[in-house]
This record gives structure tokens, sequence and C-alpha cells, in this order.
């Protein structure tokens, strides 16, 4: 609802059904609106610090395969160059006293938590897929 758009208040709030009217639902779904911005450009991380000053966002979401493409390593995360860059993006997010977020794995996350990342995200397929092979294992099959 914030911004300039339509806010189809009354389809969203349930035709009556929630609690409170328009203005109600308004604040509760700006209230309850999870805004993450996503760094994955090298040019991003150039600009981040005046893209932090920017108000109503939550998360700083920094993509480490978009950014290591950017970067000119591929898909390469684990580069050492991706690595820094990374973690100086991190320190500017966290010294802003913003939340910092990033994807990875059970190792990358477990290291980005320690650093004071709070916003983790790993792809559910991962572990769906680790529990279809053990599970087949068990079956003998592969």
């Amino acid at each position: 609802p914030l911004g300039k758009r339509g806010i189809a208040a009354p389809r969203a709030a349930g035709y009556g059904a929630l609690a409170g009217g328009r203005k109600e639902y308004i604040e509760w779904s700006n209230r309850e609106t999870l805004v993450c911005v996503q760094i994955e450009e090298v040019e991003a991380l150039r600009n981040l610090e005046q893209i932090l000053k920017v108000e109503g966002i939550d998360v700083f979401f920094i993509g480490p395969s978009d950014l290591s493409q950017s970067m000119g390593y591929g898909d390469n995360p684990s580069h050492p160059e991706v690595l820094k860059a990374i973690e100086g993006g991190f320190k500017k997010i966290l010294g802003a006293g913003k939340l910092a977020g990033i994807s990875g794995n059970d190792e990358s996350l477990k290291r980005y938590a320690d650093m004071g990342v709070r916003y983790l995200y790993t792809h559910a397929n991962r572990y769906l897929g680790d529990g279809a092979r053990k599970t087949l294992a068990t079956f003998g099959r592969k």
C-alpha cells in the first residue's frame, strides 16, 4: 500500500471480513510487509552507502552467485575476491544498523551467521534431495 499504486484494499482485506476498515488494513499491511532489496551487482556494492539510506527497506540481501558473475568470476561465489566483497558489504550493512541477508549452504551460512547476518536463506530442494536420496538408498536404489 505504500507508494503510488492501487491497493485493492476491499478485496485484500477480505471484503470487510478482517477487523477494522480500509485505514486499519493499510496500516496493518504496511507493518507486515517485508521489503528485501537484493545486492547482486558490483554497482550496487559501490552505491551501498546510498542504498542503506533508503527508508522502508527491511533486509539488504547480498546474492553471492549473481555478484560473482557481475565481478567477472562466473558462478564462483567462493572466489576470494567475491568473499572479500561480500564481507565488505556486510560490514557496511551491519555498521549502519541494518539487517543483512544472504543465501548459501550450511557451511557458508554458519560463517555468515557468526558475522552477524540474520536473514539466512537456502534452497529447500537441497534438503528434499538429500532426504530423497537417503530414502531411496534404504531400498537399494539411487
